[in-house]
């Protein structure tokens, strides 16, 4: 998927400790993508970058464990974490409500 970002789709694979292949794109490089998980293979969007990334991906499929200890773990998991009454206040006051 050639994005500015890999869409949550991808993350919730990620997180679910699936191997994800993602396109690099701006400041979404390698290593921002290696801090997250290292479920995630980012790549340049080219046809030999993709397959080596792809052919990557599949030699790993099988280490079931490695990919459940790097299974992305968002630092947010909860409604109630992301529209915590700080926020909501905060953002009613810029809104003029």
């Amino acid at each position: 998927m050639y994005a500015p970002h890999p869409g949550l789709v991808h993350y919730e694979m990620a997180a679910a400790g699936m191997i994800v292949v993602t396109n690099e794109y701006d400041y979404r490089d390698k290593e921002y993508f290696a801090v997250r998980s290292k479920n995630f293979i980012a790549t340049q969007p080219t046809i030999h970058d993709l397959a080596l990334a792809l052919k990557t991906g599949a030699a790993r499929a099988n280490d079931f464990k490695g990919r459940l200890e790097h299974a992305y773990k968002p630092a947010v998991t909860s409604w109630e974490e992301v529209f915590s009454d700080s926020f909501v206040l905060g953002l009613l006051k810029r809104i003029g409500i």
